[in-house]
């Protein structure tokens, strides 16, 4: 089985949608198609389920999936190796970034460009912590800068880089942005726009309300950090977050919060054991140089 039929596999197997698998492979839907069904009879049992526009995995393409992303990996891994033997910088570098930490990514990708412009770099941003964790642990990215996760998987690894207290984050023409602190009790009584429970950063707000016996109740809960933001930008809401997350939102301005003292930790994240390609290494270095600018770990 060729490799490529691999790659299709996984790539549909993914997104369970013929049309958008295509469109991402830079193929046609005809060719994915002919691929899926040559795959298929050389393994003598259907790997996908068609009902109407539907596509589900059957239970055999379930248990043939992690195999074939194993195979995708290792192949990928020794063909890296003997690039880094010889000195070749080229093949594919994938990241994930939690939305706070993007400008920071940003101005390191492009250090990182200048240096090795042959090297193909795939992003993935989140607001979920968790779900770079996971993709992490899937093998689907190389690593990943974010915040360190709690509880932290054993499978990977981490190094803590910058310690980061949670802000109140209102409109710059507030009142409040004038302040040099503000005490959780008085965050507690503002219009709230919050991250949905479950979430990462949620959880950690959370915990800050119990240690200092807060109730916080906010007045609307997002699933997306981008938006909570722009919400607080209308002037009819704050949120609580980081510092860093208004570097984007020039209208904005983060205020510590007085009881919050280095409740996240910016980290970067990777599978442990895993072989760690020369390129990998040398953009964790240059996000390293970069935090180290801002104070290191405290």
């Amino acid at each position: 089985m060729e490799l490529t039929h691999l790659k299709y596999f996984v790539r549909l197997a993914e997104t369970l949608n013929f049309t958008e698998a295509a469109r991402q492979l830079f193929i046609t839907q005809s060719t994915l198609s002919q691929s899926i069904r040559q795959t298929e009879e050389s393994l003598g049992i259907p790997l996908f389920e068609r009902i109407g526009k539907k596509v589900y995995l059957t239970e055999a393409g379930r248990e043939f999936l992690p195999y074939a992303l194993r195979s995708i990996t290792e192949i990928k891994e020794g063909m890296q190796r003997l690039w880094d033997i010889q000195k070749i910088y080229r093949g594919e570098l994938s990241i994930g970034v939690v939305y706070s930490l993007c400008p920071l990514l940003a101005e390191c990708v492009s250090r990182f460009s200048q240096s090795y412009p042959d090297i193909t770099l795939r992003l993935f941003h989140s607001s979920s912590i968790n779900e770079l964790a996971d993709r992490v642990h899937d093998h689907r990215i190389d690593f990943a800068l974010s915040y360190k996760p709690s509880p932290l998987s054993p499978l990977i690894d981490t190094v803590e880089l910058l310690s980061v207290p949670l802000c109140l984050i209102v409109r710059s023409d507030s009142p409040l942005a004038v302040l040099h602190e503000v005490s959780l009790e008085v965050v507690s009584e503002l219009p709230l726009v919050l991250l949905e429970n479950g979430m990462y950063l949620r959880k950690m707000i959370e915990k800050l309300a119990i240690e200092n016996n807060i109730t916080l109740q906010p007045k609307a809960e997002v699933n997306n950090s981008a938006l909570s933001l722009q919400m607080v930008c209308t002037g009819k809401w704050c949120s609580i977050s980081l510092q860093k997350t208004v570097m984007q939102f020039p209208g904005l301005a983060a205020i510590p919060i007085k009881e919050a003292q280095n409740n996240l930790v910016i980290s970067l994240l990777w599978l442990k054991n895993s072989y760690q390609k020369k390129a990998v290494q040398e953009m964790m270095n240059i996000i390293k140089q970069a935090v180290q600018k801002e104070g290191g770990l405290q």
